[in-house]
């Protein structure tokens, strides 16, 4: 008995020093923690907002991008016919102020997420612009594109272009997009190719009068033609197919012979067909495009196409037509949406006369000018092509003074239109300050376009926004955002 309790108050004393060891472990493991320690605050975890990736540990002293809510993909879009036939009538047809489409593929409007902006945050412009720019095409499929690759324009009564259709052409070679692309070229060609007879494309197709959907102007608009012809130029280099490059040099045949004047022994490419036989033929500066004469040079075998010659005229129509007084008693100061060459005296003229639409105005037309200036400089290296942009110094001194630009100034550089174009300042002040004025440049993408294009609610609808929203979206505003900022990004090669 005696024994037994002695047994007892031995095990009693191993559990009492047991509970001693696990108490002492207990705490220590407390200390470890930093729970429950007087005067340390608790370390909890970080919040994730559902759908956001963990946030990964930044080094010490390094910036921490603020947590960004990925911009909604497209919404679904109701699909519209494909292009109606002559005896296609209206009630087939969306409605011009329908803004849904069919897309060339519903995959391709999966894009991914376009980081916000917000201040102080350490994600490149150069990176979000990249993203938005898939998503930005993705939009454009969807609201401006049918499946059989027509592309539409809702503010004009669903009429289709030669414009908009290159513009989709060169959008898809960057783009690699090869399943866009190709049935685009097979409506562009059937549709506004064929009916011509020759290789260039007339340039309005839509619902005639009679109900039917047919071309409406079989004339040539030569811009239209000439990136038509570059864009299967590097479609054929891209996905190596030698057709587009055959197809190419059928269409820089016919622009040449039929659209290309001699002015005092030097050549000129007028703005269409329709301005060749006249006195003063029209020009349109913002046509030009030196970058693309360079490679012409190279693909045409019809040495008699001075396509170099070309080059040094483009440059003397642009230089001349911008410092052209135009009958003032002061200098021009920015490129004219038109401008005119007599043919009798080799001189640049205004081309109003012609057309009350031929205006002098440095507006929706001529900021391209600037675009295509900077592409030629960018790929080129041309002198030309930098000493003009260094002329424009009147929209480089004010976007640094007042951090805005007009949609539209007079030839002389005076506001006529204190709208803001998103179009505007990515095609035109975007590609003038990426090759002038680098910061500059970053300040134009972070400060104006990327809060635009990305403000939450739109960023499934990143067309070019108004100071006036009963002016809607354009497909036309939309495509030279996109140009514009593809320039800046270094994303529009010339070579593959």
């Amino acid at each position: 008995m005696g024994n037994s309790k002695k047994l007892i108050k031995i095990l009693s004393l191993l559990l009492l020093l047991l509970n001693f060891i696990l108490a002492a472990c207990g705490e220590e493991a407390a200390t470890v923690t930093g729970n429950n320690k007087p005067g340390t605050p608790a370390l909890t975890s970080p919040s994730v907002t559902p759908g956001q990736p963990a946030p990964t540990a930044m080094p010490t002293n390094t910036a921490v991008p603020p947590s960004n809510t990925p911009v909604q993909a497209p919404a679904t879009v109701t699909p519209i016919p494909d292009s109606p036939s002559p005896n296609t009538t209206s009630s087939n047809l969306a409605s011009p102020a329908t803004t849904s489409s069919s897309i060339i593929s519903p995959a391709a409007t999966v894009s991914p997420a376009v980081p916000a902006v917000s201040p102080g945050t350490t994600v490149s412009a150069a990176t979000q612009v990249q993203a938005l720019l898939v998503k930005l095409w993705a939009t454009y499929k969807a609201r401006y594109m049918q499946q059989d690759g027509r592309v539409r324009d809702p503010q004009r009564v669903d009429i289709s272009t030669s414009e908009g259709q290159s513009y989709a052409l060169l959008r898809a070679v960057w783009q690699d997009d090869r399943p866009t692309f190709d049935p685009v070229l097979t409506w562009t060609v059937n549709n506004l190719q064929k009916p011509r007879g020759d290789k260039l494309f007339a340039y309005l197709w839509g619902k005639a009068p009679d109900n039917s959907w047919k071309v409406l102007d079989s004339h040539v608009a030569t811009d239209a033609d000439q990136d038509i012809a570059l864009a299967l130029l590097l479609a054929s280099q891209r996905w190596n197919e030698p057709a587009y490059l055959n197809q190419a040099l059928e269409i820089v045949n016919d622009l040449w012979d039929k659209a290309v004047i001699t002015v005092k022994g030097r050549p000129y490419l007028v703005a269409g067909d329709w301005a060749v036989s006249t006195p003063r033929p029209v020009l349109n500066p913002s046509y030009f495009s030196p970058y693309t004469y360079r490679l012409f040079a190279n693909i045409d075998p019809n040495k008699s196409h001075e396509w170099n010659g070309l080059i040094d005229s483009a440059y003397a129509v642009i230089t001349g037509c911008t410092v052209n007084s135009f009958g003032e008693s002061k200098p021009g100061k920015l490129p004219p949406n038109w401008c005119a060459i007599d043919k009798a005296s080799g001189q640049f003229v205004s081309a109003i006369e012609q057309s009350k639409d031929f205006d002098t105005n440095f507006g929706y037309d001529a900021f391209r000018t600037i675009w295509r200036v900077a592409m030629d400089y960018r790929f080129s290296g041309e002198k030309r092509a930098l000493s003009y942009l260094q002329s424009l110094a009147v929209l480089h001194e004010d976007w640094v003074k007042d951090q805005k630009l007009a949609a539209v100034y007079d030839h002389f550089g005076v506001p006529k239109d204190n709208q803001e174009e998103l179009s505007i300042y990515a095609g035109g002040g975007l590609a003038l300050l990426t090759v002038l004025d680098s910061k500059q440049a970053d300040k134009l993408v972070t400060d104006k376009l990327l809060p635009t294009l990305l403000v939450t609610g739109q960023g499934d609808d990143p067309d070019p926004a108004h100071s006036d929203p009963s002016r809607g979206r354009t497909y036309y505003g939309q495509n030279w955002t996109w140009f514009g900022l593809a320039f800046y990004a270094g994303k529009l090669p010339l070579r593959y």
